[in-house]
């Protein structure tokens, strides 16, 4: 009886030790938004045999990512009799924290972006939508959320742009060009889409982006950013298949299907047009 009373202090140490709360189900220190980081965990030598995980069953969903340094590790994990993804960090082998997903669909994707300040998660939603989870390592845990494709950030990671569409299976089609604060910049029309290929200029003033019509012809256009919350067409190549991407904040370059590069100055696209 005596050990028994003796091995729940020690279990009540490290939970106390460690910044962690042990929640109902078992689980250790998830966290659903945004929380505090935990306090520094005592070194080993201090804590004796106290430095040991209290962890309850879990299977891997992705392998461990560490971060350059190789301090830090994100992982994909899901509980033993639970359908939730859940975002484990550890750092040094301590448990930080368990970020619990808003849903439960396919990990395509697990990186750690901005010199290892940002961790983003991308997920499948459905055949034109993905979940793009953004996790800032600030003083706090910030999750963000955004739905869609064709997720880009600037060079600074401050801002991140993708594609929006409608929701799946609803009439007509109209795909949104996106910012972090989730202002409209552009929406197609008629009926086209936007694909997958997008490219921002280095000072986001441009966007490059292809559209597709309903009888699958696609066309390069470029946008110009007028304010915060507006970016409208000033050129197109017409009957495009390539690839494409901003050498600088004014020339554009272009890679044909044939393998054929060209660099091209956005001033002079007009006269590429259709």
């Amino acid at each position: 009886m005596e050990k028994h009373k003796f091995a729940l202090a020690l279990l009540v140490l490290f939970l106390a030790a460690s910044g962690c709360v042990k929640p109902d189900n078992g689980t250790v220190g998830r966290v659903s938004d945004e929380s505090e980081l935990p306090s520094p965990m005592s070194s080993p030598a201090d804590l004796s045999e106290l430095y040991v995980p209290v962890i309850a069953d879990f299977e891997l969903i992705t392998d461990p990512l560490s971060t350059k340094d190789g301090m830090m590790t994100a992982q994909i994990i899901r509980y033993a009799g639970d359908d939730s993804n859940v975002i484990r960090l550890t750092e040094e082998d301590r448990l930080l924290a368990d970020i619990l997903f808003e849903n439960s669909n396919q990990v395509l994707n697990l990186e750690w972006l901005g010199g290892d300040s940002i961790l983003a998660v991308t997920s499948h939603i459905n055949p034109s939508t993905n979940q793009y989870l953004v996790i800032e390592l600030n003083e706090k845990y910030k999750t963000s959320y955004y739905y869609g494709f064709a997720f880009v950030w600037n060079e600074s990671f401050t801002n991140l742009y993708y594609i929006k569409p409608d929701p799946h299976f609803s009439e007509g089609t109209v795909n949104s060009l996106m910012d972090k604060n989730e202002n409209v910049l552009y929406r197609t029309m008629d009926n086209n889409r936007m694909t997958a290929a997008f490219a921002v200029s280095p000072d986001e003033n441009h966007f490059a982006v292809v559209i597709r019509t309903l009888e699958a012809e696609e066309t390069l256009v470029i946008l110009k950013r007028f304010d915060d919350e507006t970016a409208n067409p000033v050129g197109i190549i017409g009957d495009f298949s390539g690839d494409f991407s901003f050498l600088d904040n004014e020339t554009l370059k272009i890679t044909l299907y044939t393998g054929e590069a060209r660099k091209i100055m956005l001033k002079d696209i007009l006269q590429y047009g259709a």
